[in-house]
């Protein structure tokens, strides 16, 4: 089955890129974002993934999407997105654990400053 886009959403992606991965996060445009997303929520919708499976697919999908990477997306297809999931349990799953991933990312970028500035002082200030 060929997917299909939303009629409304025909300005704010490129047609003929839709439904094509992201490779490079530096150089994809907003209408590459746009497509992205409605291009997985399509999918998902038309594969009939139960909880389970659609958590993983979705897990693997965005698993390199930092927060920087969903402000240019459009809002309407950021809320089409998240209220296309037929159990609002995995998405909670999925925002925690991002969220836990940018906590541990400044956890571990403050630990390396701390631990950079203690061998720092601890080399000025030797007995």
């Amino acid at each position: 089955m060929v997917l299909i886009y939303p009629k409304k959403y025909e300005n704010d992606i490129n047609p003929d890129t839709w439904d094509r991965a992201i490779v490079n996060f530096a150089n994809v445009k907003q209408q590459g974002l746009n497509g992205f997303l409605l291009y997985r929520m399509a999918h998902y919708k038309d594969s009939k993934y139960n909880d389970t499976m659609l958590w993983y697919c979705i897990k693997e999908d965005f698993i390199r999407w930092i927060k920087e990477i969903w402000v240019p997306i459009n809002k309407d297809i950021v809320w089409d997105f998240v209220t296309s999931f037929r159990s609002i349990e995995y998405l909670f799953l999925w925002i925690g654990e991002l969220l836990e991933t940018i906590f541990r990312s400044m956890l571990l970028t403050q630990k390396k400053s701390i631990n950079r500035l203690h061998k720092k002082l601890s080399t000025n200030y030797a007995l």
